[in-house]
């Protein structure tokens, strides 16, 4: 959290931007292009709330992670950010990134948000499930990351090929 409050501050004061194909350096021009181009967006996604619950003693993991979702709105950024890495790789790093790279990336990238959204969807059933692949697989008195990771490694297996894999699906729910 601190450090997007950061990198809010700094580009607010001190980033200077290209605007049009041209390099805004005073303070107030790139502030106001900052302010049109996404500023209330980067102000919610880096609201400290997960930090404030966990001060105020929230230690409902559930409740923690619903309250970072807030921070899932940097993801509309990557876009923009991806871009900009590959025109500075063409225009100063004399690397030319083929189209058919950028695209294997990306599909990349989204095969590995879509397996943390199904890993995440998969260990709140396996939680919420008495008789779910938790129990079955004998991950009870495991903590919370070894079971993601174990979600994690259905997912990407689900994912990627066809089929469940070796963690055991016991609930309707969880099918």
């Amino acid at each position: 959290d601190i450090f997007f409050t950061i990198d809010v501050y700094a580009r607010i004061n001190h980033f200077a931007i290209m605007q049009d194909g041209l390099l805004l350096t005073e303070v107030i021009e790139f502030r106001r292009a900052y302010f049109a181009d996404g500023m209330v967006l980067d102000m919610i996604a880096s609201c400290p709330v997960s930090t404030l619950a966990l001060i105020a003693g929230v230690n409902d993991s559930r409740t923690y992670g619903f309250l970072r979702i807030f921070q899932l709105l940097r993801l509309l950024r990557f876009a923009k950010y991806f871009n900009r890495f590959v025109e500075f790789l063409n225009a100063y790093g004399g690397i030319s990134v083929s189209t058919a790279s950028i695209r294997i990336t990306q599909v990349f990238l989204l095969v590995i948000i879509i397996s943390h959204w199904f890993a995440s969807i998969y260990h709140f059933i396996g939680e919420s499930e008495i008789n779910g692949w938790i129990n079955h697989d004998e991950m009870n008195e495991e903590n919370d990351g070894r079971r993601y990771l174990r979600s994690l490694f259905w997912a990407t297996y689900t994912v990627t090929t066809v089929g469940y894999g070796t963690v055991p699906i016991k609930t309707n729910l969880e099918r």
